[in-house]
């Protein structure tokens, strides 16, 4: 039945809202500059500038011939249109002429060139290192700042990143220093020198590292003792990694001498501690000498942030060490247990707490350590009372081994408890604490963060006038922060809000009007548009005067810009709908957040290269996108049908909504019979990788959890379904266990998990104790209610995909059992019919007119998106390609099939955002009307599968509900010991 091929680019890539612009709104160059930078060409080449390490090289997105020819004549057009030099060379660029590119950078006459200049050299780079190599050591960027002088700045910004990603360190360091010099007080300048600080450091301790680790210096010398003096931590690092350890076996030297020297440099810097393990790690037998080794590797892969495979090495160091140093041995298990923080946080809390109680007194660092790890743990399961009593436990331990500015990071940790408890004047008056004692009067971007936590949770605890000195006091630390303007105008614009909340317009007022001057000093335009959102939510909110924050915002929001630039202007559409909103155009406010989530999400399908930051940070985005709309849509009263709607539009979960517009439609879905005892919808959204939110609905009450759980394990779906199960029936037990049929709403992140086939605590599968369905959105769920079950079906179709020809064509093996496959099923049906090589035609016609349809055939991905899945079918005039997309299916409105069975390789799932499994033909059958669809999570040989599918359909054809017979085949299957069965998931069925 279908393999899936690969190396098929078929079809259009979808183009976002935001890209191209059409030719009669190209007025100006700036336009047509703007239009070739968002064009799908660029995507890839403008992910890169923004300076990504793990953006592959050669990743760019593949576009169909056709789809290529014509943006390329698009753009071609557009700089006959517009022949000036900006457009020349984004034209150059885009289409990858590097050399053309630095070639009319030089000539170009132009005083706006120099930065494209560092962009075509840092292009270059990436399909031709060795040339760019050299065209930057020929460089002066004295030249790029005399011809290029009102962006000079700009030019030497991208000329750094260029020389910094080429290795060119010195020169780099070099260039941000000048960068700094060119930029006024703000964002870009703090940038440029936090980079020199940086690279600098970072030059440093390669350099120190290479003189520890020069043969030619030992036995020690006065340049070795040196090295080790300018920095005894990278020593220890390396020594406890073994990298320096196994340098001094090599050489034949004597590890102790070395161990001996690291701890006394410790002693003498007070790291009483560190001097301690550094003594443990003296080899003094060759048993011992084994077991540093195994602890030394562990830790090694440890700090690379290869938890799972460094947790057994330490265990096992653990054991090993046990009796010949206790103390290394509960380092270990120290290590060990925070290696579980992100798979068995229980466990890894039981291991902190037995370490406290282990641990001697004269190891007081290491004790507090231990109960510091366990407060985060209780904190992260919302045991606060725990975690506080541990916070309390850790200080007085931390600061005997550390000092009092140590310890006073244990009152950042009890804030967050207390806060949970209502604590509030307590939380606060731990941080200010620990603001007095961590923070040195220098450090004003942490005395920043302490200030601003420390104000918010006066301000949660009731005490807005004791917030204002703290605000006060943030406004006088950033006024000395000069690197960032910024902050300055961020914390005026809070200051603002609380002026206001105290009655004393006139004072917010000014704060406003003085953060809109600051913009001046802003040589960033992002940070500019970002300040603008600001002042416009100050002029929304503070002084209300939304149509002047209009007038700012609107001009901005019409820019036409790609994924990274829509990120940053998020913000100031943002504060378009909420100006939107206080003007009472509640309508246009939810018009313009919902057009903005659209944006965001065909921007990001467009993106070929997204990195997990990023990736983070759009999910930030578009969380943000969500509260305000229900927001705006619950101050604007909705009925709950417009809520629904609303909700629709912004990609909002449904169930994630306002409690109280949860139960108006908890209370219509009663009416509309879609919920009847023993029904159990369970919505799951990932909140983050290591947050799921599980909201329950039965008949009779909704219950929301936040579920702590590893769930995206892309390697071992299998593995990933069962973990997260047993996590939601432990949270959920009492509602799980009254039910016997579950509707599992899941997010399209995870498509791919097979919850249908995971097994509950005991080892049962879940189909043993429950009817199952899968569905991708929950209105779908909701749309698909229907007050009594159709009649038994008669009438069966079963067709089977192309031909020979068609297949040869297209490089996928002949199907020899899908013959058989489609003719065993028609036969089942009394009005049963099979169909061999249908074409587009034939399948409208079945799904149209047909109870049951069954497809077997081939399934290709003819692109990225869930937009291109496609069914392999005869070619015809009406569809030349033969391949029947999600766009064909959408012609068919409604589809009459009530079950729907596409026995192809991974119907289940497209491929949606950054390779992240996302719903596709599954969900626009429900939609259009089919009540059941089975579909595949994963390629099939040609007959696999053939029995279950059989054994399906007879049990339809009996009148049995689609889910039920499912689970029957399914239970039938795994009697057998035929594994097929889970590779169908069940999606859709009442």
């Amino acid at each position: 039945m279908l393999r899936f091929p690969t190396g098929i680019a078929v079809g259009a890539i979808m183009m976002s809202a935001l890209g191209c612009f059409t030719s009669d709104r190209i007025a100006t160059p700036d336009q047509a500059r703007a239009s070739i930078e968002s064009s799908p060409l660029c995507v890839e080449r403008r992910t890169r500038l923004s300076g990504r390490a793990d953006v592959p090289r050669g990743g760019a997105r593949q576009l169909s011939s056709s789809s290529t020819r014509r943006e390329a004549s698009r753009i071609s057009s557009l700089v006959r249109l517009h022949p000036t030099t900006e457009v020349q060379l984004a034209s150059l660029l885009c289409t990858g002429r590097w050399q053309e590119a630095v070639a009319l950078s030089r000539a170009a006459p132009d005083g706006a060139v120099g930065d494209f200049r560092a962009i075509a050299l840092l292009e270059l780079g990436l399909s031709d290192e060795d040339r760019a190599l050299d065209l930057l050591r020929g460089l002066e960027a004295s030249e790029i700042a005399a011809r290029a002088a009102p962006q000079s700045a700009r030019a030497l910004h991208n000329l750094a990143v260029a020389l910094e990603s080429f290795g060119l360190a010195e020169s780099a360091i070099a260039t941000w220093r000048r960068t700094a010099d060119q930029l006024p007080a703000g964002a870009w300048r703090s940038e440029a020198l936090a980079n020199t600080e940086r690279l600098q450091a970072e030059v440093n301790q390669v350099r120190a590292r290479d003189a520890l680790l020069d043969t030619t210096r030992f036995p020690i010398d006065e340049s070795w003792r040196s090295a080790l003096e300018s920095a005894p931590d990278l020593a220890f690092r390396l020594f406890e990694e073994h990298v320096l350890g196994s340098w001094v076996a090599r050489g034949e030297r004597k590890q102790e001498e070395v161990a001996e020297a690291i701890a006394r440099s410790l002693a003498s810097r007070g790291d009483l501690s560190a001097a301690k393990i550094m003594e443990e790690l003296r080899p003094r037998d060759d048993a011992r000498r084994r077991a540093v080794a195994l602890f030394q590797q562990a830790t090694g892969i440890f700090r690379g942030e290869r938890m799972v495979e460094s947790a057994p090495l330490f265990a096992a160091a653990a054991n090993q060490l046990e009796s010949a140093s206790p103390t290394l041995a509960r380092r270990a298990r120290l290590y060990a247990a925070r290696c579980l923080l992100g798979s068995d946080r229980a466990h890894a809390r039981d291991e902190f707490g037995a370490l406290y109680e282990e641990t001697p007194e004269d190891e007081p660092f290491f004790k507090g350590q231990a109960a510091w790890f366990a407060a985060i743990v209780e904190h992260s399961q919302r045991n606060e009372h725990e975690a506080l009593r541990w916070a309390r436990l850790a200080y007085p331990w931390i600061e005997r081994g550390a000092g009092r500015r140590a310890a006073a990071f244990t009152h950042v940790i009890a804030a967050g408890p207390l806060e949970a408890l209502g604590r509030h004047e307590e939380s606060w008056r731990g941080r200010l604490e620990a603001l007095r004692e961590i923070t040195p009067s220098d450090d004003h971007w942490q005395k920043h963060s302490l200030l601003l936590n420390t104000a918010f949770s006066l301000l949660r605890s009731g005490f807005p006038e004791r917030a204002l000195p703290f605000f006060d006091e943030q406004v006088r630390n950033a006024e000395h922060w000069e690197e960032n303007a910024t902050a300055l105008a961020e914390v005026l614009i809070q200051r603002s809000k609380l002026h206001t909340q105290l009655g004393d317009r006139t004072t917010a007022l000014e704060d406003v009007r003085r953060a809109r001057e600051i913009l001046e000093g802003v040589s960033g335009e992002h940070e500019w548009i970002a300040l603008e959102a600001g002042i416009a939510e100050g002029l929304v909110h503070v002084v209300g005067q939304p149509r002047l924050a209009l007038e700012l915002l609107e001009p901005a929001s019409r820019r036409q810009v790609a994924l990274g630039e829509l990120m940053e202007l998020l913000p100031a559409q943002l504060g378009i709908a909420e100006a939107q909103a206080a003007l009472g155009r509640s309508d246009a406010s939810l018009r313009t957040l919902a057009s903005l989530a659209a944006e965001i999400e065909d921007l990001a399908n467009m993106a070929t290269s997204i990195s997990a930051t990023d990736m983070k940070r759009i999910a930030f985005d578009v969380a943000r996108v969500r509260r305000t709309t229900l927001r705006i849509a619950a101050s604007a009263q909705l009925s709950a049908e417009r809520m629904l709607e609303v909700a629709n539009d912004a990609h909002v979960p449904y169930l994630v909504l306002p409690r109280a517009h949860g139960e108006d439609h908890l209370e219509s879905w009663r009416l509309q019979g879609l919920l009847e005892p023993g029904d159990l919808v369970l919505h799951l959204t990932p909140l983050d990788e290591h947050t799921v939110l599980a909201s329950a609905l039965t008949s009779e009450r909704l219950e929301q959890r936040r579920l702590a759980v590893d769930w995206r394990m892309p390697s071992e779906p299998q593995r990933a379904a069962e973990r997260l199960w047993l996590t939601v029936e432990s949270e959920l037990a009492s509602m799980i266990d009254a039910s016997q049929h579950l509707h599992l709403v899941l997010h399209e992140a995870m498509a791919r998990t097979p919850m249908h086939a995971a097994r509950d605590a005991s080892g049962r599968k879940l189909l043993e104790r429950f009817r199952i369905s899968i569905w991708p959105r929950l209105e779908t769920l909701i749309a698909a209610a229907a007050p009594a079950q159709p009649p038994p079906p008669s009438s069966g179709a079963a067709l089977t995909g192309a031909g020979t020809e068609v297949l040869q064509d297209l490089n996928l093996p002949e199907l020899r059992f899908a013959v058989l496959e489609a003719e065993s099923i028609a036969a089942i049906y009394p009005d049963g019919r099979m169909t061999s090589a249908a074409s587009a035609a034939d399948l409208d016609d079945t799904l149209a007119e047909a109870h049951v349809v069954h497809f077997a055939g081939h399934a290709v991905l003819a692109g990225t998106s869930p937009i291109d899945a496609a069914l392999v079918v005869r070619p015809t005039d009406d569809l030349p390609s033969g391949l029947y997309s999600i766009d064909r299916l959408r012609r068919i409105s409604p589809v009459g099939a009530r079950v729907v069975v596409l026995a192809a390789c991974e119907t289940a799932v497209g491929m949606g955002l950054d390779s992240a499994p996302s719903w596709g033909m599954p969900a626009e059958l429900l939609r259009a009307g089919a009540g059941f669809v089975l579909a595949t999570l994963r390629p099939l040989e040609d007959r696999e599968g053939l029995d279950f599918l059989v054994a399906f359909h007879r049990l339809v054809a009996a009148g049995q509900p689609a889910t039920e017979a499912y689970r029957l085949a399914a239970l039938e299957a795994v009697a057998r010991g035929d594994r097929a069965w889970a590779a169908f998931q069940p999606i859709g069925g009442i």
